[in-house]
Order: C-alpha cells, then structure tokens, then sequence
C-alpha cells in the first residue's frame, strides 16, 4: 500500500496521507474530504475507538508531539472557518496550467500564479516552469501533480511551489488587507537546504517559530498582531547561495501562537555546575 492511497473495507479507518488502516465499527458513515486532503474516514462508536486506542500506550515525548501536533490542528482549523481578507490564491490551486508553445514545461507566471508576483532578485518574471525544478540557479517552480515531468514535492492537494536561491534571491509576493482579528501566519514547508527561508510582511521579517513536522514538511508560524487589518505586502523569499524551498497552505489565524523556549545550554551548565560544587562541600568526608 502507497502513503495517500488505502483500500478500506468492513470495519476501517483509512489515513490516506499515512496509508495506515484501523479497525473501526462496520456500517457507519463515510466521510470523504476534498480529493487534494485525500483521506477517508469511517466513523465508529466511542467504545470501538476506545478498543483501537487501547492498542497504543504512547511514551512521554509522544505524548508530547501529539498535544503540540493537536494544537496546531486546532489553530490550522480555526482558520479554515476564519476569512483570510483580500488574499487570494494561498494554496496555489488556482493554477492553470497551459504550456507556452514551443517552450517545454513552461507556463505564464499569471496562469501558474495567479494573484501572486514572481521575482527573481529585483526582476519580476513573466514566465515559470513546471515540474522542472533548476540544477543550481535561480527558479521558482510549480509543483504540478498529474502533468509531466519531475515532481520535486507537493505538500497538499494538487498543486505546491518551490522556490530556488541562486545567484540572486527567488520570490513570491501579493499585495492585500490582512483580516481584522489576525492574531498570527501559518504555512507549511520543506527544503532541500540549510538555508533559511524569509517571510516579510512589508518590510519586516518576521520571525518563524516551526511548530510540527509530518513527514518531509513543517508547520510554520509567525505572531503579526500589529498587522491586522492593515493592507500589506507578503513575501516569501529563499536567499542566495542555493537553498531551496516549497510552500503551500498559507493561512491568517486568529489565534496567537504560544511556543516555551528551550532551556539556555550555558544557563543549564552553569546549574550543573553551582550543584556539583554544593555536592563536594557538603558531601560527607570519606575516612
């Protein structure tokens, strides 16, 4: 069985993005999401659920990613049901793709893009490719699935876009009202880099807190408390020196996003320290 796809029969639970199959009550509702979320439920009892779950005695770090996994969920749904102002097009799947003749794989920035401006360093681009990422310059690529060619990585649906640092830095920006109420950004990435990718609104750079990993991507998320209601530019950027990202499902939220800092590594040492210290004056004397 391949991740995004399950055969389920009798009395199942299929994740599609997983491709895992549990057990569940026999005859009861099937709920299908969109095609792009590519999951399909069947919902059981309380006691059937209770009877799967019991099977799984997560350890503490587990129980950790699956409170802050949740969480994120539950901010990521809060905005589905929240407007997202005069942005338009956050999940790329508007795209048309209609190959300029002549021209393998590529395809109008505005049909590939709508509603988005594409920028490589300074230089808007009126044309962009398809499933065919660049081999170390400057690209922005959309990630098509069902077309030909290579398909680097979709993150949701149909449709993702990855942006290539080369010589100069890769792009995309659009212009709109950021919804009233906006508390903070999400969006989910993955690289192919160590290099870090910028997000600006105007020209601020916000700060990326990343909130949950599943599988090659991240949940990313950023508090713009002060932007709300404001009409401003948003850009995401991947800099020079060839660090390579995609993105998809950018959302507004209108809950803030909370994260506990790791404890200082010197801060930690000097603890251990000041009680090794107190340990060898207070110890009893050997005789």
């Amino acid at each position: 069985m391949t991740p995004g796809s399950c055969s389920t029969t009798g009395e199942e639970f299929c994740d599609g993005r997983s491709g895992f199959v549990h057990q569940g009550n026999e005859g009861h509702e099937e709920l299908r999401q969109r095609p792009g979320a590519a999951k399909t439920f069947r919902r059981g009892s309380l006691l059937s659920s209770a009877l799967v779950l019991h099977k799984f005695v997560p350890d503490k770090a587990s129980v950790r990613r699956m409170v802050l996994g949740i969480a994120v969920f539950a901010l990521m749904g809060a905005c589905g049901a929240f407007a997202q102002g005069t942005f338009q097009n956050l999940d790329f799947e508007a795209a048309n793709v209609v190959p300029i003749s002549g021209q393998p794989y590529a395809v109008t920035a505005a049909n590939a893009l709508p509603d988005w401006t594409v920028n490589y360093g300074v230089v808007q681009q009126t044309q962009i490719y398809y499933n065919d990422p660049s081999l170390g310059g400057t690209a922005v690529t959309l990630e098509a699935n069902g077309y030909p060619g290579t398909v680097s990585a979709v993150v949701d649906g149909n449709f993702s876009v990855l942006l290539q640092g080369g010589q100069v830095a890769a792009s995309i920006s659009q212009t709109g009202q950021i919804p009233s109420g906006t508390q903070s950004l999400l969006f989910e990435s993955g690289t192919f880099s160590f290099v870090s990718p910028e997000v600006s609104i105007g020209s601020d750079v916000l700060t990326l807190f990343p909130l949950t990993t599943h599988g090659n991507f991240t949940t990313y998320g950023a508090n713009i408390p002060s932007f709300a209601g404001a009409t401003e530019q948003l850009t995401f950027t991947v800099p020079p020196d060839y660090g390579a990202y995609v993105f998809d499902d950018i959302s507004f939220s209108p809950n803030p996003i909370t994260v506990t800092p790791e404890p200082d590594p010197v801060i930690l040492m000097g603890i251990g320290g000041a009680l090794f210290a107190a340990y060898r004056r207070f110890a009893p004397k050997r005789k």
